[in-house]
């Protein structure tokens, strides 16, 4: 690889093994920990929760939820997320799903911002949509490189609790890509 090669970073801080302080070498953490700060500091209804892997997050949450409620001394309830179909993912056929949303695009909105909107926010897209009617420059992109819409940033902030705008650049919308991704490769992957 070379640097041109690389458009996007995720960089942040990394939980590591306690074992790397011994040796000086770091050793990152494998699994999620959930740590009971009751039994190590003393202190009671303390839970924290290290995080690794996005792949295990909703078990992880589970196991947190029920040692929550245990300390609670509340009955354990079933938990519904590995069922419930995450926001936006009520598709049963994808190509379908885009081609129909692509076909109905409002008028102004690029076929690749359109095509963003179901990548990014899948059957949801039409709720960012909604904030073109309240105001319709927002239907603009933010860049001319970017599909991104004016319309998602107010969407981050409103609904996504965004705060600053590394949140809406870095977390709640693809704007720190240095190139528009390229959403067929995606699904040849």
């Amino acid at each position: 690889l070379k640097r041109e090669d690389v458009y996007r970073i995720h960089s942040g801080f990394l939980p590591t093994d306690e074992r790397s302080s011994l040796d000086g070498e770091v050793k990152l953490l494998r699994r999620s920990q959930i740590h009971d700060h009751a039994r190590t500091d003393g202190v009671e209804n303390l839970i924290t929760v290290t995080g690794v892997k996005y792949t295990t997050a909703r078990q992880v949450a589970q196991q947190v939820i029920n040692l929550a409620l245990h300390k609670l001394d509340r009955p354990l309830v079933r938990c519904q997320t590995a069922e419930s179909p995450v926001h936006g993912g009520e598709i049963t056929h994808f190509d379908d799903f885009l081609s129909q949303a692509l076909s109905f695009r409002p008028i102004g909105i690029s076929e690749q911002s359109m095509t963003h909107l179901v990548y990014s926010y899948g059957s949801a897209y039409s709720s960012i949509l909604d904030y073109i009617a309240e105001e319709s420059s927002w239907a603009e992109t933010i860049t001319a490189e970017s599909p991104v819409l004016k319309a998602e940033v107010i969407h981050a902030v409103r609904w996504e609790m965004a705060q600053t705008l590394a949140d809406v650049a870095f977390r709640r919308t693809s704007l720190s890509a240095v190139e528009p991704l390229d959403y067929h490769s995606l699904r040849m992957c």
